[in-house]
């Protein structure tokens, strides 16, 4: 009956669909201040006037209650407090948005794996922190200064260090 009408929805409809596939795969940048982390890989940063509940992206810390965990969090904090930084985000996990965070150029994250302080998460990270944690490897900083590392997923799983592996197997 209204030919035009439905050929106008059916192009809104397409248009639609075509826009938020498109927002799935465009990364935001926010420039934003730290207020707190609780753990290695969770930061809550100000941006504007909003908090922003961030996973940073690509890496796993160890948990809180896991060797190196506090030195992870505290390390976090002392590299970003004060300083401006630029928050990459993209997808959503849980309740949190998933970012790649930098003070000027250098990443954050590469920066933490390097030294020994986070895993590369190659399921979200393409294997780009990888170099990085063989040169903690190869050093034997931070958490590969003992024997026998224990991912943190290992360690959510069991909460010690009776796990299998030795490396991060998502």
């Amino acid at each position: 009956m209204f030919p035009n009408r439905t050929r106008v929805s059916r192009w809104w409809l397409s248009a639609s669909k075509a826009l938020i596939l498109l927002l799935c795969f465009v990364d935001l940048s926010y420039g934003a201040t730290l207020i707190s982390c609780s753990d290695g890989d969770t930061c809550r940063f100000k941006e504007g006037t909003k908090t922003i509940k961030v996973r940073l992206d690509g890496v796993d810390a160890p948990e809180i209650d896991q060797p190196f965990g506090i030195e992870s969090r505290d390390f976090l904090i002392k590299f970003l407090k004060g300083k401006d930084v630029t928050l990459k985000c993209g997808r959503l996990t849980y309740d949190r948005v998933a970012c790649k965070v930098f003070v000027g150029q250098q990443d954050v994250l590469e920066h933490l794996v390097r030294n020994g302080l986070a895993w590369d998460f190659p399921k979200y990270s393409s294997r780009v922190y990888q170099t990085a944690q063989k040169e903690a490897q190869r050093r034997k900083v931070g958490l590969w200064s003992k024997p026998l590392a224990v991912s943190p997923h290992c360690w959510r799983w069991t909460g010690t260090k009776d796990c299998n592996d030795s490396t991060y197997m998502p």
